[in-house]
C-alpha cells in the first residue's frame, strides 16, 4: 500500500506533462521566435537610451572602474548597474559601443525571463491539474494548449508592455517576480520545504537590489508564501519557522543597501525614490530636477541647483555629484529635504489617471481583449481551478498589490522617467 501510494505521489508531482508539451516542437518554435524577435529587437534599437539609462550606465562603469561602494545610490538601485559593471568590465567596449553593450546584457536579461516564465508557466499548470474537477465543471483543456496560450501571451506582453529595447532593471525584476511566483505555487501544492523558503528570500532579496519598489512588496510575497503553506496543510509552527527563515534571507540581502544609504543620508531609509516621486506627482513639488521649494509644504532643500539666472533660467550644480548630468546622477541628493504629504484632491485625481493609463495598457492591442472574450464566452471553465484551488488567490496578490501601489503615484505607459 505504501508502495502504491508513493508512485502515486510520484506521478502527480512528476513535472513531465506541465513542463513542456509532449511534442518538443512548439517549444522549439517559440524559444526560436523569442530568440530572433529579440535579437533584432535589440540590434535595431541598439542606440536608443533615456535619461535613466545614461544615469545606469554611468554608475555602472563608476562601479566598474572605483568598486562596489560607487554603487550605493539612494535612488537609482543597484543590481542592473552591477550587472552593467560587469558587462563592461569583461567587454571594455568603446564609448560609441557602451550603448549596445547594455542592450545586449538586455537580451541576456529577455532570454532569462522567458526561461522564468517558462518555469511559472509549468507550476501554474501543475496547480491547474491539482486543482481539476469533472468535466461536467470544467472544460478539459490539455497542459500542452495552456503552455503555447501562455508562450503566445509571452510574445503579446513583450512587444507591447516588457521587451528587451529599454536599458532599465524591468527584465531584472520580471525574472525575479516570475520565479518568485513559481515558488508561491509550489508552496500552494503543498511543495514548499526550507530550501523553497530560502530561495524564495533569496529572490526577494535580489527583487529589492533590484527595484526600491520591492521591498515594501516582499511583505506580500512573505503574507502570501506563509498563508499558501498553511491552506497547503503545514502546521503553523513549521510555516511559520520556513516564513522566518525567508524573511531572514531577504533581510541578509537587503540589510548592507538598507545601512549603506541610511548612513549617507544620515536617517532610516531603504530608498528615496517613492517619496520624491510622490512629492512630485501628488504634491506638485518640481518634476524630475532643479527643485527649489516649491510649492510651500513640500519642504525645504538642503542643498538645491543653485539658479543663476531667470530668464533664460539657468542652473549651476558644479559639485558634489558626479555624471554627465549630475542633477540626475543622484536626484535624492539634489531632493534632500523634501517632505511628502497627503492630498485628498490630488490622490483621488492620480487614482483616476492611474486607472485610465491601465486602461489603455491593456487597450494597446484589441487582440487582448478578443482572446479575454473568447474564453469568457466560450470557454471560460477551462481556467477553472476547482474547489482545492480556491486560493490560488494568494499567489496573484502580489502583482495586484503592485499595481496598487503604483497606480497611488504614477503609472506610465513605455519608457518611464522612473525606474529606480
Amino acid at each position: 500500500m505504501h508502495q502504491l501510494r508513493g508512485s502515486q505521489a510520484e506521478q502527480q508531482d512528476s513535472p513531465s506533462p506541465a513542463a513542456t508539451p509532449r511534442n518538443a516542437y512548439p517549444r522549439l518554435f517559440f524559444w526560436c521566435v523569442v530568440l530572433i524577435s529579440g535579437l533584432l529587437s535589440v540590434w535595431a534599437r541598439r542606440d536608443d537610451v533615456s535619461p535613466d539609462s545614461i544615469s545606469y550606465i554611468e554608475i555602472g562603469w563608476a562601479t566598474a572602474r572605483g568598486g562596489l561602494h560607487q554603487i550605493v545610490n539612494a535612488y537609482w538601485s543597484p543590481l542592473y548597474p552591477f550587472l552593467l559593471s560587469l558587462v563592461f568590465r569583461s567587454f571594455h567596449p568603446p564609448v560609441q559601443w557602451e550603448f549596445t553593450a547594455a542592450h545586449l546584457l538586455n537580451f541576456a536579461l529577455y532570454i532569462a525571463s522567458f526561461a522564468s516564465f517558462e518555469l511559472f508557466l509549468k507550476e501554474l499548470i501543475l496547480e491547474r491539474e491539482a486543482a481539476g474537477e469533472s468535466a461536467e465543471k470544467c472544460l478539459p483543456v490539455s497542459p500542452r494548449k495552456v503552455w503555447i496560450w501562455g508562450c503566445a501571451f509571452f510574445l503579446w506582453a513583450s512587444y507591447y508592455w516588457l521587451g528587451p529595447v529599454w536599458v532599465t532593471p524591468d527584465l531584472c525584476v520580471a525574472v525575479l517576480v516570475y520565479l518568485a511566483t513559481a515558488l508561491l505555487f509550489r508552496t500552494r501544492r503543498g511543495r514548499g520545504n526550507w530550501f523553497v523558503f530560502g530561495g524564495f528570500g533569496v529572490l526577494l532579496g535580489l527583487g529589492y537590489l533590484a527595484k526600491a519598489a520591492m521591498f515594501p512588496l516582499s511583505f506580500v510575497f512573505l503574507f502570501s508564501a506563509f498563508w499558501l503553506g498553511r491552506r497547503a496543510g503545514a502546521s503553523f509552527r513549521v510555516v511559520g519557522l520556513r516564513t522566518l527563515l525567508a524573511a531572514g534571507v531577504f533581510a541578509i540581502l537587503a540589510m548592507p543597501l538598507i545601512l549603506a544609504i541610511s548612513a549617507a543620508k544620515g536617517r532610516a531609509t531603504f530608498g528615496d525614490s517613492g517619496h520624491i516621486s510622490y512629492t512630485e506627482y501628488i504634491d506638485g513639488a518640481t518634476k524630475t530636477v532643479h527643485w527649489q521649494g516649491e510649492p510651500l509644504g513640500t519642504g525645504k532643500p538642503a542643498h538645491p541647483t543653485r539658479k543663476i539666472f531667470s530668464d533664460p533660467v539657468v542652473y549651476e550644480f558644479a559639485h558634489p555629484i558626479p555624471g554627465s548630468y549630475p542633477p540626475w546622477y543622484d536626484p535624492s541628493y539634489w531632493y534632500e529635504g523634501v517632505r511628502p504629504h497627503f492630498l485628498w484632491k490630488a490622490q483621488l485625481w492620480a487614482l483616476f489617471r492611474a486607472a485610465n493609463l491601465y486602461l489603455k495598457i491593456f487597450s494597446k492591442s484589441g487582440a487582448l481583449w478578443v482572446v479575454l472574450a473568447a474564453i469568457w464566452v466560450v470557454g471560460r471553465k477551462a481556467l477553472r481551478w476547482g474547489s482545492s484551488g480556491s486560493g490560488t488567490w494568494l499567489v496573484f496578490l502580489p502583482s495586484a498589490a503592485a499595481l496598487g501601489m503604483y497606480s497611488l503615484v504614477l503609472v506610465s505607459f513605455g519608457t518611464s522617467l522612473r525606474s529606480p
